[in-house]
């Protein structure tokens, strides 16, 4: 399958006002801004048979609202984008996207952080969420993932946390799944001396889909599991090495599989606005 090609025209991003309003015990801050982009795309329904090319100009005015106390963090965002196609006007849309974020130090060692994110969309190549998804046609569709964790610190670097995690999905399109995906998730953070560490994560995922018309894809159940080591040779410079397994039931006719990585890795960091990782 053929990838979407994008070749940007410009890309604008004006930030207009950032405000902070409040005393020493709690604030609001207030972030407006807007962004502008022009992009050429040579295949707008990603069909590898019968190639459509236009140009995209898109206009995108966000608002962020945060309240912040001492212990506590409250920020809601709102972007709309207006979207015009040069030639295939059929398709001019407008984009939405929100999210919600809460967070809150229980105690001296414990943290809450809860977050919600709303997307509606047309755009045939999502990547959202760390979702991969590619569609044939420019109708639109949604997503809403929340996510709940709580972590505890039992150390400078080291730290426990579990949580949930839902994404579910809603096409307009009657030929492409909907469907929703659930996750129980643990990570472990552990820092032997100041220069290894050590992690380990853990992930359980089920997935259900089902569409208007035809026949969804199969629903299955993962286990994902993360083992990894790291290094620093000095304040700037980290090695690490990882290994990943990851494990796939399907409960209809699809077949199972499995997949073990090990990755290597290589941090360096400049400065903090700076670094080379490979």
């Amino acid at each position: 399958m053929r990838k979407l090609l994008v070749a940007p025209i410009f890309s604008m991003i004006c930030i207009l006002l950032t405000a902070s309003i409040g005393n020493g015990q709690h604030h609001f801050e207030i972030t407006p801004s807007i962004s502008v982009s022009g992009e050429y795309d040579d295949n707008i329904y990603l069909d590898p048979d019968d190639e459509v090319s236009d140009y995209i100009t898109t206009v995108t005015p966000r608002l962020s609202l945060a309240l912040v106390t001492q212990h506590t963090r409250l920020e809601a965002a709102y972007s709309p984008s207006f979207v015009w196609y040069n030639d295939e006007d059929e398709n001019n849309t407008t984009r939405h996207e929100g999210s919600l974020t809460y967070g809150q130090q229980l105690g001296r060692y414990l943290r809450l952080d809860i977050s919600d994110t709303f997307i509606k969309s047309e755009e045939p190549l999502e990547t959202t969420e760390g979702i991969v998804g590619v569609r044939h046609t420019r109708e639109s569709y949604w997503r809403n993932t929340g996510e709940g964790s709580i972590t505890y610190q039992f150390g400078a670097e080291n730290t426990l946390s579990a949580g949930y995690r839902q994404s579910y999905l809603q096409n307009d399109d009657p030929t492409v799944d909907d469907g929703r995906d659930q996750t129980l998730f643990g990570n472990i953070v552990f820092w032997i001396n100041e220069r290894n560490g050590l992690s380990f994560g853990y992930g359980y995922t089920r997935a259900d889909f089902w569409r208007q018309e035809g026949l969804a894809g199969d629903d299955y159940v993962s286990h994902e599991a993360t083992a990894r080591y790291t290094h620093r040779f000095g304040p700037h410079v980290s090695t690490w090495i990882q290994y990943l397994y990851l494990d796939t039931n399907f409960d209809g006719q699809e077949e199972d599989y499995w997949i073990s990585e090990a990755t290597l890795g290589y941090e360096h960091t400049f400065s903090p606005r700076l670094s080379l990782s490979m």
